[in-house]
């Protein structure tokens, strides 16, 4: 039997060291922009706010919360960034970052999760990955992670926030960013005469 074996690779995605520092595809995620203690891009519940004194990372603004109510959440549009090419999903490889400072009994957690559309009229397609610290000894500290997007995202909903308050402290956060590695890889195969190898024509 003829089978048929196709490579697609997709283009490889580099950015600018300053366009990775500014955030990737976060809205400001380094919180300069905003006004009256909200930062652009980001919405917040609670006493969540944006503060220009005490610890900050880079530049003049931190995002702070002091509560278990508090959180900053921020919806990142991907586009097509999970391609469907005649129903093969295509996902892709993404680096995500974030630098916490913690004080007091609390955890500071930085949630990430994939979705198709947004809010209320959105569908979660992945578990929250977590980024989380305790205590971080008067200091900032970067916490990272590589996460593969679920098939058909259309959004990446960001969370910061606080668990396990206890008697008070305070969380803040800076340099918020999200961007691609590679775009995406696969490996496809198909037996000729098969309904899957007339994907794979129009993929060649």
């Amino acid at each position: 039997m003829l089978v048929t074996l196709l490579v697609v690779t997709g283009v490889l995605v580099f950015f600018p060291s300053g366009y990775v520092g500014a955030g990737g595809m976060v809205v400001n995620g380094g919180f300069e922009l905003g006004e009256g203690g909200v930062p652009y891009g980001w919405n917040l519940t609670g006493s969540a706010t944006c503060n220009d004194t005490g610890p900050i990372y880079e530049g003049n603004w931190t995002a702070q919360i002091t509560g278990e109510n508090d959180t900053l959440t921020q919806w990142v549009y991907l586009g097509n960034g999970t391609s469907l090419i005649s129903g093969i999903s295509l996902p892709i490889t993404y680096n995500a970052w974030g630098w916490i400072y913690v004080s007091g009994n609390v955890t500071g957690v930085i949630a990430l999760d994939f979705w198709a559309g947004e809010g209320v009229n959105g569908t979660p397609l992945s578990a929250a990955t977590i980024l989380s610290t305790n205590d971080t000894n008067g200091e900032y500290v970067q916490m990272t992670t590589t996460m593969q997007s679920a098939p058909e995202s259309t959004h990446l909903r960001i969370r910061l926030l606080g668990t396990g308050w206890n008697g008070g402290g305070e969380v803040r956060f800076d340099e918020i960013g999200f961007y691609p590695v590679t775009g995406y890889c696969f490996i496809a195969t198909a037996a000729y005469g098969t309904e899957t190898a007339s994907q794979l024509n129009i993929l060649r």
